[in-house]
């Protein structure tokens, strides 16, 4: 790989699967970015207003985990599926086998995401210090 092509490139759709349908209603995801061991993504909703309930991965025997996201309604959630109003939509992302949710942050519409690779190679750590975080990584990826 040469220098020109180790930033982030962008991507197209993202393959999800619905594992558990809740009350926020999923359209449809999309790579927005993706390096070596970080990818970006973004996954559109027609529920407004829901809430990432938790992150986690499911593993299958040896395999390494696939990621997934629960999706959670509240009382401001409007456009959710009917009779499901209490009930978590979980989602799977099994094109990102092996890599972990490192943030999840939901918006009006939508949801953002932030994939690492479970192998990123490991870098200097920041320092704590008196006056701040200190350190040749911090706020890089």
């Amino acid at each position: 790989m040469n220098q020109k092509n180790k930033r982030l490139v962008r991507c197209g759709l993202l393959k999800l699967k619905i594992a558990q349908q809740g009350a926020a209603i999923i359209n449809v995801g999309y790579i927005t970015h993706v390096g070596e061991n970080v990818a970006a993504v973004h996954v559109d909703m027609t529920s407004k207003y829901c809430e990432v309930g938790c992150t986690g991965s499911q593993c299958d025997g040896e395999k390494k985990g696939v990621p997934l996201l629960l999706v959670d309604a509240n009382e401001r959630s409007i456009k959710l599926k009917k009779g499901k109003e209490k009930d978590s939509t979980e989602i799977h992302f099994p094109q990102f086998s092996g890599w972990d949710i490192w943030a999840a942050n939901a918006a009006r519409y939508s949801i953002y995401i932030c994939f690492v690779r479970h192998e990123a190679p490991t870098r200097p750590t920041a320092v704590r210090s008196a006056d701040g975080l200190h350190g040749p990584n911090v706020n890089r990826i």
